[in-house]
């Protein structure tokens, strides 16, 4: 996944929402990625859609 407006999405999505938390899905639907934070740890969990 690209982000096509530049980098840093965690840190916008934070300065808008309080929360670097985002799920994201590729255009063809096939790559999952997904930020959440709890307590003082980050989660990044991506998955590959057949």
């Amino acid at each position: 996944m690209k982000d096509s407006v530049e980098t840093g999405l965690p840190s916008r999505v934070a300065s808008a929402t309080g929360s670097p938390e985002f799920l994201a899905l590729s255009v063809d639907g096939r790559h999952l990625c997904a930020v959440t934070s709890e307590e003082d740890e980050y989660w990044i969990v991506t998955r590959i859609l057949a």
